[in-house]
């Protein structure tokens, strides 16, 4: 196995119901401080693509690690198919980056879901979720 010493990665997802966005934090390895990178960013919904974003972003001081990392990427995205218990919807997101001496992809699924808390109401993608606990089978019971 072999990558590219300047490459996207990892990416971080992080959906919004709430916010009806699409958050993103990527990483790239072998990239100077201040390089302009153009982003594509394509959210695939089994091989068509659901929706797309092209953004321009200035790498940051690596760390210790040798990874910076583009934090706070914010993509609006009004009407993804949301994820659910009995309907496990996932999408692959593919960041291509692109500057000079750098050509780069990183493919990460993702499900569009999110869970919260307000006061004692649980809630998954803005409806009221409600714990039932169930016993799938007996073998983890003590038959005493």
């Amino acid at each position: 196995l072999a990558r590219p010493a300047a490459r996207v990665d990892g990416v971080f997802v992080q959906p919004s119901v709430r916010k009806k966005s699409l958050g993103l934090d990527v990483d790239f390895t072998g990239l100077p401080e201040g390089r302009r990178i153009h982003l594509s960013i394509t959210a695939l919904r089994g091989d068509s693509p659901a929706a797309s974003w092209k953004e321009t972003v200035t790498v940051p001081a690596a760390g210790h690690d040798g990874r910076a990392t583009v934090r706070g990427l914010n993509l609006p995205w009004a009407d993804p198919v949301l994820w659910d218990l009995d309907q496990p919807e996932l999408y692959t997101l593919s960041v291509r980056a692109t500057a000079p001496g750098l050509e780069s992809e990183h493919r990460q699924r993702f499900g569009f879901r999110e869970f919260w808390i307000e006061g004692r109401q649980f809630f998954l993608n803005g409806t009221v979720f409600n714990f039932r606990p169930s016993l799938l089978d007996s073998s983890h019971v003590d038959p005493r």
